[in-house]
């Protein structure tokens, strides 16, 4: 794996402890968000850290896809509170929010957290 992808990985797995769904084949849903993601993107919708045109990866969460980070600033776009708690995919507020990294495109990582029934849909 490319040095930048690694370097944002170790930030996320260190203040989450999220793992990569690495060659995971994402679900209907989750491909929807991602196309979702890349439509922001190019449409100019998203804000990137100051650090993001020289970067080798990039970190987006699917609950807050204007904002993106590079490696040094990881900890700006991670959930806290509540929404650390919510599933991206149902909503609904759990004690035990899986959080997951998947490489939507070479060296962007997006992460987003799953309760247990939802991971269950998504990683069969």
């Amino acid at each position: 794996m490319r040095g930048g992808v690694m370097t944002v990985l170790e930030q996320v797995a260190r203040h989450t402890g999220a793992r990569l769904l690495a060659g995971h084949e994402p679900s209907t849903w989750l491909r929807g968000r991602l196309v979702d993601l890349v439509t922001r993107w190019r449409a100019g919708q998203s804000l990137g850290c100051a650090h993001l045109p020289g970067a080798e990866a990039w970190l987006v969460a699917l609950w807050d896809p204007a904002r993106v980070a590079c490696p040094a600033c990881v900890p700006l776009v991670l959930a806290s509170g509540e929404e650390d708690r919510t599933c991206d995919r149902c909503r609904i507020v759990h004690l035990d929010v899986r959080p997951l990294l998947v490489e939507a495109l070479p060296g962007v990582l997006v992460t987003f957290g799953l309760c247990p029934s939802c991971f269950g849909r998504e990683v069969p």
